[in-house]
């Protein structure tokens, strides 16, 4: 088999791979293996979206203070996976997993644990969810992530209307197409 034909079927080296990603496949092995997934996969997509909450957090702190000490802090997230890049927008993991799972029904395997890619496709999903109107005050969150919620949720809250967005691509493996073809796509 040669190289392009294993990117393309993503058979990737793990050199190549996400460390953020490869860490939640890890975390969530657990709730496989005890076939707990329906009950705690949400859960788990929470704490993720918590620990995301409080780098996003420690990104914008240690960006806005530039007095020259270096005292920056450091989020629990970077301390277990420390290629962990920035967050521009806050990721609701939690309803990208309950959508994505009431159409595939990942919780319910029995024999087949999530793979690194549906674990890239709800962090796709929440990022396009991240875009669209926000969830309802009573969405639903466990009874864990109750008391942190409030204390991040401030943080990103913003003022202005985002329209939408005019295109969302997440190809990152050069197997779509040739740009210029894609840009006769896009343009009007």
């Amino acid at each position: 088999m040669s190289f392009s034909s294993r990117r393309r079927n993503y058979m990737l080296t793990p050199h190549r791979r996400d460390g953020l990603l490869e860490w939640m496949k890890k975390m969530l092995q657990h709730s496989f293996v005890l076939d707990a997934l329906e009950s705690t996969g949400a859960d788990t997509f929470s704490h993720f979206e918590q620990l995301i909450d409080e780098h996003r957090e420690y990104t914008m702190n240690n960006e806005s203070s530039q007095d020259g000490t270096n005292t920056q802090k450091v989020s629990r997230l970077i301390q277990l996976v420390p290629t962990t890049g920035v967050f521009f927008t806050r990721l609701p993991l939690r309803r990208a997993f309950l959508a994505y799972d009431r159409k595939y029904r990942v919780s319910k395997r029995r024999y087949v644990c999530m793979s690194f890619n549906e674990v890239r496709q709800i962090m796709n999903l929440a990022q396009v969810m991240a875009f669209g109107p926000p969830a309802s005050p009573e969405r639903d969150i466990s009874e864990n992530c109750k008391e942190a919620e409030p204390k991040y949720r401030k943080v990103f809250e913003s003022d202005f209307n985002f329209p939408g967005p005019k295109l969302i691509t997440f190809d990152g493996d050069v197997s779509f197409m040739k740009l210029d073809i894609f840009a006769f796509y896009v343009s009007d």
